[in-house]
């Protein structure tokens, strides 16, 4: 029980660490992209987020009515024999 919890708590101490990297390295992107802006022909760096964010959502609304398509048809092929 209490290797279970240790193993718990890192993995919760991972997700954490992984997800304060990952709030950093958007944070510095968008900074690099609104001090380069004008001169690399860069977009903004609100920009930048507001395309990543609609991606994200995109490919996630994807990968959700591709695994209902695939479910559906899983249930008819077994339903069906």
């Amino acid at each position: 029980m209490n290797q279970a919890l240790t193993y718990l708590l890192a993995l919760g101490q991972c997700a954490r660490t992984s997800l304060l990297q990952l709030l950093l390295q958007v944070m510095l992107k968008k900074q690099y992209n609104d001090s380069h802006c004008g001169t690399k022909g860069l977009l903004c760096g609100r920009d930048w987020y507001e395309i990543q964010a609609y991606r994200t959502m995109n490919q996630t609304l994807t990968y959700l009515l591709l695994d209902c398509v695939v479910l559906e048809l899983s249930f008819h092929i077994y339903c069906c024999r």
